[in-house]
């Protein structure tokens, strides 16, 4: 598995047990039923938005995370908006299809309300990556082509610059439908305690092997708990 630091000032500021979950796998092949499949999960997922219940859970999820936003040092929520959210507000609409792997992410970063990057590992060099907040006059390259600045910002960055965030993540480790060597981030608000996270991980790794055959797959938890 790829090492993920945490950055010690933000280990210091964090509040709760655990900051980002990693799930990492290799793709033998598409299941050939996926369409049927993954139509029948959106049809649950739609149902499940209307929930009270569900809806009460995916409303704590994204205030916890405007609230670790605004403990950044320039990532105020009523500017930026957690790419679930994003994602949630666009439900009433046709489901966005890219390709299998990032259809299936877009739909548990919708059904979780956590924000989930999905990379190729390939495409990644460092075998450590970071997360931590942007330099200052540091931008990237967002998967819509648009430069951002990570300036103050969550970031998730190799030895090259920024890969990831829980806004918009970077073109550097873009997904194809070619793509075998997926990895997971999930990039957790404060007050996720380490047992919370259980039902996360079964939800991923139960939906993702139910779509695709998958050779090898390992998660880790990674803790704001200093080295």
């Amino acid at each position: 598995m790829k090492k993920i630091v945490i950055d010690k000032e933000l280990a210091q500021i964090w509040e709760g047990e655990i900051i980002l979950l990693n799930v990492e796998f290799t793709v033998a092949e598409i299941k050939r039923n996926f369409e049927s499949l993954f139509n029948e999960k959106l049809k649950f997922l739609k149902i499940d938005l209307t929930n009270p219940d569900s809806s009460v859970l995916r409303k704590q999820v994204l205030d916890n995370l405007k609230a670790t936003f605004k403990k950044m040092p320039n990532m105020d929520p009523s500017r930026y908006r957690p790419a679930s959210e994003a994602l949630l507000k666009r439900m009433d609409k046709p489901f966005p299809r890219i390709n299998a792997f990032v259809d299936i992410n877009n739909l548990l970063s919708v059904w979780t309300g956590i924000p989930l990057g999905l990379y190729d590992k390939i495409k990644i060099e460092s075998e450590e990556l970071y997360y931590r907040w942007g330099f200052k006059n540091e931008n990237y390259i967002s998967l819509s082509g648009l430069e951002k600045s990570a300036d103050g910002k969550l970031v998730l960055s190799d030895s090259k610059g920024v890969i990831g965030s829980p806004v918009a993540d970077s073109n550097r480790a873009i997904v194809s439908s070619d793509s075998r060597e997926l990895m997971v981030v999930g990039y957790l608000p404060f007050f996720v305690k380490n047992s919370d996270t259980m039902q996360l991980i079964n939800l991923m790794v139960e939906t993702f092997t139910q779509l695709l055959t998958i050779n090898e797959l390992t998660n880790e938890l990674i803790s704001n708990e200093l080295e």
